[in-house]
């Protein structure tokens, strides 16, 4: 059986993997300390690409043209260490989307490794469970997980067919508009 990937997990690797973890989440939790639900739900939000542009353009205005605002109303200092915040965390995002899509890759192929053996040891217990009454409980427990998983799967199929189907539908209702 050949697997589609090979993996080492030494022990400082994964010791490092789970500090390097546990760092951020304690950077982030707090940098996020007394942050309130209506805080983050409500409000203007940056958003996009063209948001973010916008807030760097507006401090470049403010920073060029310092009378186009009340220092009063307006703590330039703080805008500057906004827009530097903004910048770190835009990057991290990035950095830790990488990590998570290779991370998620990483499982997806060790875990079509797992099935294709675990598929292999369900048809050999199937296969032996005449043979050795010791093989019944646990093949009938795999047998039962495999099924379970099987219309799972279909049901996603299903799913994943009928979203593809309306996304059909309404590009086609688009053309006549």
């Amino acid at each position: 059986m050949k697997d589609r990937i090979t993996m080492v997990f030494e022990p400082q690797d994964v010791a490092d993997f789970k500090a390097a973890q546990e760092t951020q989440k304690r950077i982030l939790q707090k940098w996020t300390k007394g942050v309130l639900l209506d805080n983050v739900t409500a409000g203007n939000a940056m958003g996009t690409t063209e948001g973010w542009i916008y807030c760097q353009d507006g401090y470049k205005f403010a920073i060029d043209k310092p009378k186009i605002y009340d220092s009063e109303e307006l703590d330039i200092d703080d805008y500057g260490k906004k827009i530097d915040g903004a910048t770190f965390l835009i990057e991290a995002q990035k950095g830790t989307n990488d990590s998570n899509n290779k991370v998620g890759m990483l499982l997806f192929l060790v875990g079509q490794d797992l099935m294709d053996k675990t598929h292999y040891i369900r048809k050999r217990g199937n296969d032996k469970r005449g043979i050795n009454p010791e093989y019944i409980d646990y093949s009938d427990k795999l047998n039962a997980l495999f099924e379970k998983r099987s219309l799972k799967a279909a049901e996603t199929r299903r799913v994943n067919e009928e979203i593809k189907n309306l996304k059909g539908q309404l590009e086609e209702a688009k053309k006549t508009v």
